[in-house]
């Protein structure tokens, strides 16, 4: 999500895991 500092995305574009 772009609200979203750092994240994590895997090739089907699921966020797993984000830093805020």
């Amino acid at each position: 999500c772009s609200w979203h500092t750092r994240a994590m995305y895997f090739g089907n574009g699921t966020e797993l895991s984000v830093e805020p």
